[in-house]
């Protein structure tokens, strides 16, 4: 039996699975490649008969800034990415900080929500769904949300941790339609910021890293490169929010074998993959047990983070 007809009873267009949504609801959309695109784009196009609807982005890739858009949608985001900051300068969404995470609920600010939708793999024959490379905070939003639309990628992989939901959760089903050609804008460094780069990197490898760390990336244009320069190192782990590009590189090197972990011994343990991954990474990752991916608010939970004695977080400031 096909997913399609597995789910055939909850499988509708994008425009028949919004009218689940009422103006004024609390909607929250899944960021990153859990971006639900198609549904994304419905919504835009129905946003008469959604005016008052509250939207939060969750770090989304989908382009939400669009001419008159906020006589429609009041937008918010507890994360600044580089698609919100636009429309926060120009008075479109309003900041919601967030800092304080623990694994079993979600934070005050972002729990009081009507509808989510996110993007999943096909449900398997067991009818578990993957989230792919980025679980974020579903599994906590699909538990509160009253009602559940989720966007069909049927290139999603599957890793451990608890990056499943089960389709007899999911309110409706839309085939995904549309994915941008690349979910990430390449941009050009200028020489000095390269050679900025080149010179935090390798004091960070060289000086602040020890071999048997456990470490946390945070996601940026400078950490990302930080994985190039930890070659030298022996028995690190990782727990972290995004994973970042070329850990697969360090994982088949043996570099990043998490031997030392108190918390997952062995695992490399995320909550998202950074969208830049080859497809080649992802051929790697793919139902491979070393990776496990988990709920943000897991990942970043202190009472867990606290267990490491060797846990060393390398972030970004701006």
């Amino acid at each position: 039996m096909t997913w399609q007809a597995q789910c055939a009873e909850k499988l509708v267009s994008a425009e028949e699975a919004i009218d689940i949504i009422k103006p004024r609801d609390q909607v929250f959309t899944a960021g990153l490649t859990g971006t639900p695109f198609t549904v994304c784009e419905a919504l835009v196009s129905g946003k008469e008969r959604l005016r008052g609807l509250r939207l939060n982005t969750l770090v989304s890739l989908f382009d939400w800034n669009k001419p008159g858009i906020e006589d429609y949608f009041q937008f918010k985001s507890w994360y600044l990415s580089r698609r919100e900051r636009p429309m926060l300068r120009e008075g479109k969404l309003d900041y919601i900080p967030v800092s304080y995470f623990r694994g079993d609920t979600l934070p005050y600010g972002i729990d009081d929500l009507d509808v989510y939708i996110v993007t999943v793999s096909p449900p398997d024959r067991n009818g578990y769904c993957s989230f792919g490379t980025s679980v974020a905070m579903s599994p906590l939003m699909m538990r509160a949300a009253p009602r559940i639309i989720a966007e069909v990628d049927e290139s999603f992989i599957r890793t451990g941790g608890t990056n499943y939901i089960h389709a007899s959760q999911i309110d409706r089903f839309v085939v995904k339609q549309r994915q941008p050609e690349s979910l990430v804008t390449a941009e050009q460094f200028s020489r000095e910021k390269l050679d900025a780069i080149d010179a935090i990197c390798m004091r960070i490898a060289s000086e602040l890293v020890e071999d048997g760390d456990t470490i946390q990336i945070g996601a940026g244009d400078m950490t990302n490169r930080l994985p190039n320069y930890l070659d030298g190192r022996k028995n690190l782990g990782m727990q972290t929010e995004i994973i970042p590009p070329n850990v697969v590189a360090l994982a088949k090197a043996g570099v990043l074998n998490g031997t030392n972990k108190k918390i997952h011994p062995g695992k490399i343990v995320g909550t998202a993959f950074h969208p830049s991954l080859s497809d080649e990474e992802l051929d790697f990752i793919d139902q491979n047990p070393i990776f496990e991916l988990y709920d943000f608010n897991y990942t970043d939970d202190i009472r867990l983070l606290s267990q490491d004695p060797n846990f060393t977080a390398i972030n970004n400031a701006l």
